[in-house]
């Protein structure tokens, strides 16, 4: 499957580049060089009015400083940039653009970094920045068409946390709201401003650039006043302004209108009138948009007849075939259309939205059909491209783009829409919202009978169900699934497989985990049918945990390196899936004991980044299970108690009844280790009253671990802990928890032990070999004295065949050869780098490695930069000798 990518439905490539206007730009020496002296300030103001010529200097000073070797990334602004994600994403596109190595961040960008939150990239991006070294100036042009507050405090942040070498050059009609005076009082900042931009005398005589006599051209600049607009306009209409009074200059835009009425659109025939007034409505336009649009194949010809404005009509891109109007030209001309013909302007953008949709582009479709109110065109597109399902096809940060075109007041007059909407609320942790739009959206059209609609509701209905832990019990289940069969026709293979993902989650809860590999095959079949990149990382992570319970900890690592390739190719290197996964491989390192205190404070790290993102409790329950186990075997009881607290505010913010019950388990054992035995005691009689009958309640694996640290810290009898370990340990058994029944052996172990019950420690301690040696699992012994020296003693009278499994694992661990991690070096690469190695070894370049593993070129080098990093070497033939010597050819 290759690296799927949603750039093209809402990124245009032309915000990345700089203007090319088609007249003559007036040099502006003086302005170039207050522009160079102002480099050393981390922000650079560009502040005038419409038609002061801040673009055309702008990028006349961009040119200077690339021919300098200065990179000069730049974005232009528009109104649909005020969401942090999707400006940060075009900082990061612009910077690669520019020439800076961004190669990590691009994958992510391209996404609109959708599965990662601003704090996270922006961070990331800063550090980036930092290591590029290189002296950069980002180019912010129309920064005064976003009015965000969330943009300004991301410009705040990179001004302040930015090196020295890295400066932000804003051009806008008004100053932002980013503390400029207190940047300019400083000295961070410098501005250029109104007075700064008007023309001198001689610059407007080469602007003009005409026969106009002395006195008329100093007529003509005392009425201009030097503004630039002005001027060209007067050079538009051979200086014919004489019939302007100075006095319509004190209000600019009257001043434009009355001059573009009588001097330029009088003067057109009403074909061309009707073209430019049409077209107005359009940000930007090529050929095939304006002839669809207008309704006429040929419309497209009446361009071509407009060559006497091409100050006013700007190119786009390098071919020539998108175009936009000047703002000031623009504006005057849709506030004419709509004076003159408002009635046409919503088939206009209909139209509009029309080709935009026919060509690929669902967000700019869904933009146009908004601009007019048309939310019923709005909801068609969107549940016409999947409703909710298209945060598992395209990317969380496609579906918000299309969704803020409805207003949330609207959402009730489209009940698939607002079921979109709920399940967007699920995947950012806003629970409660999403309960209260689904609970009503449910009540709203309970008489609904839309099959869609059924499909919809029941689905995301299931999927708010796992994200508030709000889980069907096995006979709720099975009703579910025939519900499903019986009335649900024609369901297709997405909404199947995430359906088989919902049961696979149902499963876990319920302690049913003998049939899930089945479940999950189907799962991975459905999703790779329905094309989903997300479903089937979230396969992979089901897949992982799936392992991890039944001890199989080779198949979790796995399972886990294909899920992180996955999401680093297709999410970007700081995706929340990312960190979701790296949760898991956290818990496979601890579980094989090979995590240290490093990993441990790595993964108290990362918490922040987990909190975040997408997550639920099995997610939540493992990593907390690991994370607290490994700061417990290292006597750190300060750290297990903080990780205790974030779980505890996660499962809080997000309703979840399990992770609170296994916050309680673990905070009893932490209690009683500091002392604080008034509150182990309390803790421990709430414990005891979990009921433990069969079938098992939700919170099974809390009623596990509860049993297993009442009897670690003896606060119950001998019979009760006695009966209690050996009758769970008998349904872990049944039910296939492997790693939870090599646990509750492990403590019977040590109950045993505590009694000095000789024989049953002989007969449990070779059952719990038996196990260990099975899934080469050592942790039970590895932070567990008592266990370790009687293994020592009891080796030989242990009831375990001489050269079988179980004593080659025993003397492996007692001479310590299980600590020996030379085989990490194996596993230095993912299985991904490791098939790009291999292509290499044989000579292949990374375009055949990329048609051969079916990827972008863009995906091998970034596999090449992390096989050069890991190996540490810097060339292709390096890399090759290096993994020969260290075994991996």
């Amino acid at each position: 499957m290759q690296d799927v990518s949603y750039l093209d439905n809402w990124f245009i490539p032309s915000k990345i580049e700089p203007e090319r206007p088609n007249i003559k730009i007036v040099d502006r020496p003086r302005l170039i060089e207050e522009l160079t002296d102002a480099l050393s300030n981390k922000l650079i103001l560009v502040i005038a009015p419409a038609g002061f010529g801040k673009s055309s200097l702008v990028s006349q000073w961009r040119e200077k400083l690339v021919s300098e070797g200065v990179a000069c990334p730049w974005f232009s602004l528009d109104e649909n940039d005020f969401e942090g994600r999707q400006f940060l994403s075009y900082i990061t596109l612009a910077l690669a653009n520019a020439g800076l190595d961004m190669e990590e961040m691009v994958v992510g960008a391209k996404n609109g970094f959708s599965d990662t939150s601003e704090r996270v990239v922006i961070r990331r991006l800063i550090t980036e920045i930092e290591m590029a070294d290189m002296r950069c100036v980002l180019i912010l042009d129309d920064y005064h068409r976003v009015c965000s507050p969330q943009i300004d405090a991301l410009i705040k942040q990179l001004i302040k946390e930015t090196p020295r070498s890295f400066s932000i050059l804003i051009n806008s009609r008004t100053v932002p709201d980013i503390d400029c005076a207190t940047l300019i009082a400083s000295g961070l900042a410098v501005e250029l401003g109104t007075d700064n931009l008007r023309l001198t005398k001689d610059e407007a005589i080469e602007a003009i650039d005409s026969n106009l006599s002395e006195t008329d051209f100093s007529s003509l600049y005392d009425k201009t006043e030097g503004w630039p607009v002005a001027v060209q306009l007067a050079k538009l209409g051979s200086g014919n302004l004489r019939d302007f009074s100075a006095g319509k200059l004190g209000n600019s835009n009257n001043f434009i209108a009355s001059y573009l009425t009588e001097q330029v659109v009088d003067a057109l025939d009403d074909e061309e009138k009707n073209f430019l007034l049409y077209t107005s409505t359009l940000e930007r336009f090529n050929e095939s948009l304006v002839n669809h649009v207008l309704e006429n194949d040929n419309a497209w010809m009446t361009m071509e007849k407009l060559s006497a404005l091409t100050a006013f009509i700007i190119p786009m891109d390098k071919e020539g075939s998108w175009y936009r109007y000047h703002h000031l030209f623009g504006e005057y001309l849709y506030e004419s259309l709509r004076k003159s013909a408002p009635a046409v302007i919503s088939g206009l953008c209909l139209r509009a939205s029309e080709w935009h949709l026919q060509n690929g582009q669902p967000i700019e479709a869904t933009s146009y059909a908004a601009r007019v109110k048309e939310y019923g065109r709005c909801a068609d597109i969107i549940t016409g491209l999947g409703g909710w399902k298209i945060i598992l096809t395209q990317g969380i940060g496609f579906m918000r783009k299309l969704l803020r075109f409805i207003p949330e007041t609207e959402l009730q007059n489209f009940p698939r829409v607002a079921i979109a909407r709920t399940y967007l609320y699920s995947k950012d942790g806003e629970l409660q919202q999403a309960r209260f739009l689904f609970d009503a959206t449910s009540w709203q059209n309970r008489s609904c009978s839309d099959t869609e609609w059924l499909q919809d509701h029941l689905l995301v209905g299931q999927l708010l169900g796992i994200y508030q832990d709000i889980i069907p019990n096995e006979n709720e289940l099975a009703a579910l699934m025939e519900q499903t069969t019986t009335e649900l026709h024609d369901i297709d293979s997405l909404s199947l497989g995430t359906l088989k993902c919902t049961e696979i989650n149902s499963l876990f809860a319920n302690g049913r985990l003998k049939n899930i590999e089945t479940i999950l095959e189907s799962a991975f079949m459905l999703m790779r049918q329905g094309g989903s990149v997300l479903g089937l990382n979230y396969c992979y992570v089901h897949a992982c945990v799936a392992a991890l319970f039944k001890c199989d900890f080779e198949n979790a690592d796995v399972q886990t390196k294909m899920a992180l390739e996955l999401a680093e190719n297709n999410f970007g290197a700081d995706s929340g899936l990312k960190y979701l996964v790296s949760t898991l491989k956290f818990a496979i390192t601890v579980w094989s004991g090979r995590a240290d205190k490093n990993d441990l404070k790595v993964f108290m790290t990362s918490l922040a980044d987990l909190e975040e993102h997408d997550g639920w409790a099995e997610i939540y329950m493992t990593g907390l299970d690991a994370g607290y186990h490994l700061a417990a075997a290292n006597s750190e009881w300060a750290t297990a108690y903080a990780m205790i607290e974030r779980y505890e505010s996660v499962a809080a913010i997000r309703e979840l009844t399990r992770l609170k019950q296994f916050c309680l388990v673990l905070k009893c054992e932490v209690e009683f280790k500091v002392n604080h035995m008034h509150n182990a005691r309390y803790i421990a009689n709430k414990l005891k009253e979990m009921p433990t009958e069969y079938p098992w309640p939700k919170n099974w694996q809390s009623h596990v671990l509860s049993v297993i640290k009442l009897s670690s810290l003896q606060m119950e009898s001998d019979d009760v802990t006695e009966e209690k370990l050996l009758a769970i340990a008998q349904k872990t058994d049944l039910i296939n928890a492997n790693f939870h029944h090599v646990r509750l052996i492990t403590e019977l172990c040590n109950f045993y032990l505590r009694q000095d019950k000789r024989e049953k420690i002989r007969t449990t301690l070779t059952q719990l070999v038996e196990l260990c040696a099975d899934y080469d699992f050592f942790w039970p012994f590895q932070f567990n004295p008592p266990l370790k020296s009687a293994l020592y003693s009891m080796r030989d009278t242990l009831n375990l065949p001489e050269g079988g499994k179980g004593l080659v694992f025993v003397d492996k661990f007692l001479s310590g050869q299980f600590e020996n991690h030379g085989a990490d070096q194996l596993n230095i690469l993912s299985l991904r780098e490791r098939q790009v190695l291999t292509h290499l070894a044989h000579g292949m370049s990374n375009k055949a490695i990329a048609i051969q593993l079916d990827l972008t070129d863009n995906t091998v080098k970034f596999h090449l930069k992390n096989i050069y990093t890991k190996l540490s070497v810097s060339r292709r033939g390096e890399a090759v000798f290096e993994a020969k010597r260290m075994g991996l050819l």
